[in-house]
C-alpha cells in the first residue's frame, strides 16, 4: 500500500482530536467522529439521521445564531460561539460548505472547539475569542481544499494558486472541493457497503 492510500477518509476522520460532524442541509448529522460521540456520551448509530438541534441542544427548531443555517444560507464558512445548558460547556463552532460535483451545497462540516482557558479554568476573553467571534460576521472566505489545496476563485472555479490570480489577503477556510468531495463520496459509501 502507498502512502496516499493509507491516508483513508476514515482514518483522518477519527483521527481528528476535537468533536467533528457532517451535516446535510437539512440540519440532520450523517456522520460524526468518536470525539463527537464521546462529548455526546453516544453512539453514532444514536445520532447519526437525527436533527443537529435535537441532539446537541434538546430543541425542535435550529439554535438560534446557527452557524449551519449561516453557512447553507450564504454559502460561506460560519462561525459562532455557543453557550448552551445542554452541551458540558462553551463551545466556538465553525461550520464550513461540503459541495457536491456541481458546485451547490449538499452539508457542512461542524467542528467544534473549546475557548481557551486560563490556569484558573476561567475562559479568557482574549484576543481569540474576539477574533473567532468577528471573523463570524465576515463574508467572502477564501476556500481553500484540505485534500488537494486547491484554492475556488472568484467565479467559483477551483484551481491551484499558481494558476489563478492571488487572491487578495483574507480569512480562509478549510473543506472539499468538488473533485475531492467525489473521492471521499465514494470511499464512504465502499466503506458503508455490507461485508465491510
Amino acid at each position: 500500500m502507498g502512502a496516499a492510500e493509507s491516508f483513508s477518509f476514515k482514518n483522518i476522520f477519527e483521527s481528528i482530536h476535537d468533536p467533528v460532524s457532517v451535516h446535510d442541509t437539512d440540519l440532520r448529522i450523517i456522520r460524526a467522529n468518536e470525539a463527537m460521540c464521546a462529548l455526546l456520551g453516544q453512539k453514532q448509530d444514536e445520532i447519526i439521521g437525527k436533527h443537529c438541534y435535537s441532539v446537541f441542544h434538546g430543541t425542535d427548531r435550529p439554535w438560534r445564531n446557527c452557524p449551519h443555517v449561516r453557512c447553507v444560507r450564504t454559502g460561506n464558512a460560519a462561525i459562532a460561539t455557543i453557550e448552551d445548558p445542554n452541551l458540558p460547556c462553551k463551545f466556538v463552532v465553525s461550520c464550513s460548505p461540503i459541495y457536491d460535483d456541481s458546485g451547490n451545497i449538499r452539508g457542512t462540516v461542524h467542528i467544534l472547539r473549546k475557548p481557551h482557558t486560563g490556569h484558573t479554568g476561567r475562559i479568557r476573553r482574549n484576543n481569540t475569542t474576539s477574533a473567532l467571534e468577528a471573523l463570524a460576521k465576515l463574508e467572502g472566505f477564501l476556500l481553500i481544499c484540505a485534500s488537494c489545496r486547491k484554492i475556488k476563485d472568484e467565479q467559483g472555479r477551483w484551481d491551484y494558486l499558481t494558476n489563478i490570480s492571488p487572491p487578495a489577503p483574507r480569512p480562509f477556510s478549510v473543506m472539499a472541493c468538488p473533485d475531492c468531495y467525489g473521492k471521499f463520496k465514494k470511499e464512504l459509501e465502499c466503506s458503508k457497503a455490507p461485508g465491510r
